[in-house]
């Protein structure tokens, strides 16, 4: 059974003019803070966010695989923002 928070940040937006297509897989690392290790996974593209010149401003990439060092980051980070809201 999934947590909420885990299931809650199921997405990610990343700012990026490349044109990946949809449906194209993406091996990522991000750093989230300095004191964290990487966030590190695979995913799929499943949006693309384009200016009103049709310029690629960003993609939706879903997670398809985390692994669980990187899965508790995220939890962590978005249990330590919902106090932000």
């Amino acid at each position: 059974s999934q947590s909420e928070p885990s299931r809650l940040w199921a997405h990610l937006f990343l700012r990026t003019r490349s044109d990946a297509p949809i449906g194209g897989t993406v091996h990522f690392e991000i750093s989230a803070d300095p004191d964290l290790p990487l966030i590190k996974g695979k995913g799929v593209i499943v949006r693309k966010d384009k200016d009103m010149n049709g310029n690629t401003r960003g993609l939706g990439i879903k997670f398809t695989s985390l692994n669980e060092e990187s899965r508790k980051i995220i939890i962590r980070l978005i249990q330590s923002s919902q106090g932000a809201f």
